[in-house]
């Protein structure tokens, strides 16, 4: 027999659920909102440099480059977290810089 004490976990797993549902939703629909727009723009730079993939990686490295030494901030944050948007926002550049050559070497495909 279970006692309301025992059905205590499961009720809090449902409503952390049922709480979370809205959250997870928004979080799907902006990844996908992202790697659609990122797909785009890796194919739409790998057209534009098709036949210049050297002018691409030295646009890149000059953004990527700026990126590591100047922050813009868009809102009040303390040095750290500047700093460390700043890093992740190189990264980020690194990665576009790396699936648009992958596209590059491959002629657009896939």
């Amino acid at each position: 027999m279970t006692t309301p004490r025992d059905e205590q976990p499961e009720r809090m797993a449902e409503l952390f659920e049922r709480l979370a549902e809205p959250f997870h939703t928004e979080l799907m629909e902006q990844s996908a909102r992202l790697s659609a727009q990122r797909y785009l723009l890796e194919m739409l730079y790998a057209q534009q440099f098709l036949n210049q993939p050297e002018a691409f990686e030295e646009f890149m490295e000059g953004a990527i480059d700026i990126a590591r030494t100047s922050s813009r901030r868009t809102e009040p944050m303390s040095e750290d977290v500047a700093l460390e948007l700043q890093a992740r926002v190189a990264t980020q550049l690194q990665r576009f810089r790396e699936s648009v050559v992958q596209r590059l070497e491959q002629g657009l495909g896939e």
